[in-house]
């Protein structure tokens, strides 16, 4: 007879699995460079400072929407409103896929997993836990090519991202359909994420327990508790398997 705790184990993935490892700043402005001479390329001309300027106002302008509202702001829905405003009205949205994927090939090439990232999911995955991934990201396909990139897709039953979703991280509804496609109960999973807002506030807000992890020792004391903090990710073993 089983007598674990939990049958169900639910991950962020940036600064959770992943790591990103370079400049954003830099990668910014390297992807809009790529972005700038691809639209170039289809006979959309604008000017690279501008594209620069706008999409880098637009981009904080829908993260901050995103976070009061918690309906994801797509980075496809950025470049189109930048594109407009720039007077390009009504691009093709092939075009816009197209340059959104070029734009993330810098960003998602910076990101590494941490050392410990395959031997944790490994374990889990062969003690017979189900597994699921939620990331909040305006860019599905990003997710998508971090997941393949790193050969992690195997070790998950499930993967969200609140870009293909439509809600972010803490909305509980991104939490319960993942819950209810699985077959999971909430009071036999647990999440686990660096961010205590979206990962152990939504988690605790649908019934799952909470892990906070890589969470820096020279942050303020987070406002929503975690069920236990993990300094490092093969930690949460030990809890998941002894709670």
């Amino acid at each position: 007879m089983n007598q674990r705790k939990f049958d169900i184990v639910i991950f962020d993935l940036g600064t959770t699995l992943l790591h990103f490892t370079g400049d954003f700043v830099e990668t910014n402005r390297e992807g809009v460079k790529l972005m700038h001479a691809f639209l170039s390329s289809q006979g959309i001309d604008v000017d690279l400072d501008e594209l620069y300027s706008k999409w880098i106002e637009l981009r904080l302008k829908g993260f901050e929407q995103a976070e009061k509202t918690m309906r994801e702001v797509t980075a496809e829905d950025t470049l189109r409103r930048v594109l407009n405003e720039l007077g390009i009205s009504d691009p093709q949205e092939d075009i816009i896929q197209k340059t959104i994927d070029i734009f993330f090939e810098l960003e998602v090439a910076d990101y590494r997993p941490y050392e410990d990232t395959y031997e944790t999911l490994s374990y889990l995955k062969k003690r017979g836990y189900t597994l699921g991934l939620i990331s909040n990201a305006t860019s599905h396909i990003a997710v998508a090519k971090l997941v393949e990139r790193y050969s992690l897709a195997d070790y998950f039953d499930l993967i969200y991202s609140s870009a293909g979703f439509g809600l972010r991280k803490p909305h509980p509804m991104i939490f319960r359909k993942m819950l209810e496609e699985l077959g999971k109960d909430a009071s036999r999973g647990v999440m686990i994420g660096d961010s205590p807002l979206h990962d152990v506030h939504g988690a605790h807000s649908v019934g799952l327990k909470a892990i906070l992890v890589h969470y820096p020792n020279d942050a303020p004391e987070p406002e929503y508790k975690p069920d236990f903090q993990a300094k490092e990710l093969k930690d949460v073993i030990e809890f998941i398997e002894k709670s």
